[in-house]
């Protein structure tokens, strides 16, 4: 009866809130290349303009900036005095939720570990910090100590245990304490799942390569051996001595999920990551992550929650992004300008971090024309 009603307890908390989703994924190339790929996802709402046409609003103008090194930080214990302090040791580049927050969200730095926070409603509970601890940070400078300071998921795993990380009200999300899980790789095609459930650390090496949502990871990889029957080769079946014959291409994959829920997103990904081609180069492993995470993009209108002024919170894909790990290269796809990629090569941003320290708002990115081939056309 405990556990019941512990599920049912778990399920109200999940109910209660938006479903933000975010997906995340890595592929190594044979040449070595070692490649990320993620979604964000966020509540969108549609309002009026003055000329009477709708758009989508959401709390958050995403901006992408960069992080010199040496930068000092010193993080806050809850009652409001000095925390843990540090001197960055690598330059840094990610996002942030507007141009004039500092705390980033996903990024990559010049060692070439990445990192992508995504959302763990009803699972994510950070520590307590006793006024013994030494080492006490809050969930505001987690990405920024992570970026600034190691270049190897293993690196990570050796030192975070020694911290303690309590969960701090943030502005940009609404005063709330923001429920997060946190994935890194580093250039060694390794990668972790930093979560922070019932007040306790829990690393685990992220041997299938993707992460989703709730629930936590361990019952996300658990989840996989519901699906032990999926193949990309195609089945053909005789029950006695009628032979059926399949109505088209993808009959092995007959039972994969295809909703939006976490756990479906995870186990869709996950096929498509093991059974897609795996790809030669950087450029074709670009090619592939976008295949890949163009199954689980969003579009504006086909998630939503009815809040209680009776408008439409509707979760939708506001930005891709692929980083490529081992040359420091990254290609960011919006909403807006979908199918429109931006590169960004974050060598010399880092060769030369004063040049670039304005941030830019994702909402600027102009969009460009689309090229034409009429003249590859002609006679």
């Amino acid at each position: 009866m405990k556990e019941l009603l512990a599920i049912i307890a778990v399920a109200v908390v999940l109910l209660s809130q938006p479903a933000f989703a975010c997906t995340d994924i890595q592929l190594t190339a044979k040449d070595g290349t070692v490649l990320v790929g993620r979604t964000l996802e966020w509540e969108g709402f549609v309002k009026k303009a003055a000329d009477g046409t709708s758009y989508i609003y959401n709390q958050f103008d995403y901006a992408l900036r960069v992080w010199p090194a040496g930068v000092k930080t010193t993080s806050l214990r809850p009652d409001g005095t000095p925390g843990v302090s540090w001197t960055s040791k690598y330059a840094y580049f990610g996002f942030v939720g507007n141009k004039a927050s500092t705390d980033v969200s996903d990024g990559q730095n010049s060692a070439g570990l990445s990192l992508e926070v995504l959302y763990f409603p009803g699972y994510a509970e950070y520590q307590d910090a006793k006024p013994s601890d030494k080492n006490v940070m809050s969930t505001d400078d987690f990405g920024t100590w992570l970026l600034g300071n190691f270049a190897s998921v293993d690196d990570i795993k050796r030192e975070l245990p020694k911290m303690t990380v309590w969960g701090k009200p943030n502005q940009v999300m609404l005063n709330q304490i923001p429920q997060l899980h946190f994935v890194l790789h580093d250039k060694t095609g390794k990668s972790i799942i930093i979560e922070y459930t019932k007040k306790q650390l829990h690393i685990y090496d992220n041997d299938v390569k993707v992460m989703t949502n709730s629930p936590d990871y361990a019952w996300m990889s658990n989840n996989l051996n519901n699906y032990v029957n999926l193949s990309p080769d195609n089945v053909v079946r005789a029950f006695g001595d009628a032979r059926l014959k399949p109505f088209g291409q993808g009959t092995g994959m007959i039972g994969i999920p295809g909703d939006y829920t976490p756990p479906s997103r995870f186990v869709k990904a996950a096929y498509l990551v093991f059974f897609a081609k795996q790809p030669d180069t950087a450029k074709e492993g670009v090619r592939s992550i976008i295949h890949i995470l163009n199954n689980v993009d969003i579009p504006f209108g086909s998630v939503r929650d009815k809040m209680s002024d009776g408008n439409y919170a509707q979760d939708y894909t506001l930005w891709k992004v692929i980083k490529d790990l081992t040359h420091g290269i990254w290609y960011i796809d919006t909403y807006q300008n979908v199918g429109s990629i931006v590169k960004i090569d974050l060598n010399d941003a880092f060769a030369n971090p004063t040049q670039y320290l304005k941030p830019v708002a994702l909402s600027e990115i102009p969009y460009p024309d689309v090229p034409k081939i009429n003249d590859l056309l002609k006679n």
